[in-house]
């Protein structure tokens, strides 16, 4: 039995190293690519203002998690839903879509939180699936979504939710590894990135930027799928 979790974030901004903070979690647990019925949901407080600019992109404003808990107060059971293997479950992987920011956010998150971070699952990143199997052409969840002939209505009403958006990216997920087996090997021709070998080096920044810059930067990320918004 192989076990995924398919994951996203919503954060206020690009860089936690910047006080930029998650606030919402959605995954999704698929076995042996069938989904389990079993997923986590949580708004979270991050404790400092939502740009406009970011609730334009997710919906999510600061009366939306003024009674949400923090993340500090949330972190267990997070990782208990990650660690609740079936007794059989042979392997778990992680998986998002530009896995790095998530993965980036949730380890910060975490670490601040008193835990060591992620489990040391394998992390399978969709995004550079898609870019290997259809080189030069872009790969933003949206596109993927237009290529498979998978419905976006709900993501253009409610806005680029967490739960929504594993829920989507299943369905990419399996679009992607059609034909491949249950565990994805690198003879598999598919790249994954494992936790530990995760090592995100972050220039220091010399200069302020404006929330106005700030958002017409997000923005342009979000479009081009440079970020995970």
């Amino acid at each position: 039995m192989i076990r995924y979790i398919v994951f996203d974030t919503e954060t206020t901004g690009l860089n936690p190293l910047n006080g930029d903070k998650i606030i919402e979690i959605g995954a999704v647990e698929l076995i042996n690519k069938e989904r389990s019925g079993k997923t986590y949901h949580q708004l979270i407080n991050p404790e400092k203002n939502i740009s406009k600019e970011t609730t334009e992109i997710t919906h999510i404003n600061n009366e939306t998690v003024a009674n949400m808990p923090k993340f500090k107060d949330i972190a267990n059971d997070f990782l208990s839903f990650l660690k609740k293997e079936p007794d059989d479950c042979q392997q778990t992987f992680l998986v998002a879509h530009n896995a790095s920011f998530d993965i980036k956010f949730l380890n910060h998150e975490l670490k601040q939180a008193g835990f060591n971070g992620l489990p040391q699952f394998e992390i399978i990143d969709t995004l550079d699936i898609a870019r290997q199997k259809f080189p030069n052409q872009k790969a933003t969840l949206d596109i993927l979504c237009e290529k498979f002939n998978i419905s976006l209505e709900k993501r253009k009403k409610e806005g680029h939710g967490a739960l929504l958006d594993s829920q989507i990216l299943v369905d990419v997920f399996l679009k992607l590894t059609e034909g491949t087996s249950d565990i994805l090997k690198e003879d598999n021709n598919i790249d994954f990135v494992g936790f530990e070998k995760q090592k995100i080096t972050l220039k220091n920044r010399y200069f302020p930027i404006s929330e106005e810059d700030l958002g017409q930067h997000i923005k342009f990320l979000q479009e081009n799928d440079i970020n995970n918004f």
